[in-house]
């Protein structure tokens, strides 16, 4: 299943699958880093990072991807911005995030959906949950 879901990589999308790092406590990780355009002048000159991942541990013996979807932000402020005002976790089963402006669209489901896609093709279970 590893090997199936590392060949979904493509040079078009803006985000990778890779082999999960050991503190990742997972098998395969999805990720995706993006710097939302800034907005405002000066000192209120906002931009915020985001990466959003999906975290998969996979289980041979019962053919089940259990996923835990997670979302770091980080908002600084300044010209150019270095000061962090704002900071925003979370993580589950169901993390979703959306943001569209007139220059920026990001829905997590356009990770979610071909990683799925890989795991049900080949007849195993997807499980969204808090710790995978």
């Amino acid at each position: 299943m590893e090997e199936a879901l590392l060949a979904i990589n493509d040079p078009n999308r803006p985000w990778r699958v890779r082999t999960a790092l050991a503190e990742e406590d997972a098998d395969v990780v999805a990720e995706w880093h993006m710097m939302e355009p800034a907005w405002g002048k000066g000192r209120d000159r906002r931009q915020t990072e985001r990466t959003f991942k999906f975290r998969l541990r996979l289980d041979g013996k019962s053919h089940e991807a259990r996923v835990c979807a997670e979302v770091r932000e980080i908002t600084r402020a300044g010209q150019p911005p270095g000061r962090i005002v704002a900071r925003r976790t979370g993580k589950g089963p169901r993390t979703r995030v959306f943001s569209r402006s007139s220059d920026f669209d990001f829905d997590s489901n356009y990770m979610r959906t071909p990683l799925q896609k890989v795991v049900l093709t080949a007849g195993w279970t997807w499980r969204g949950t808090r710790n995978p």
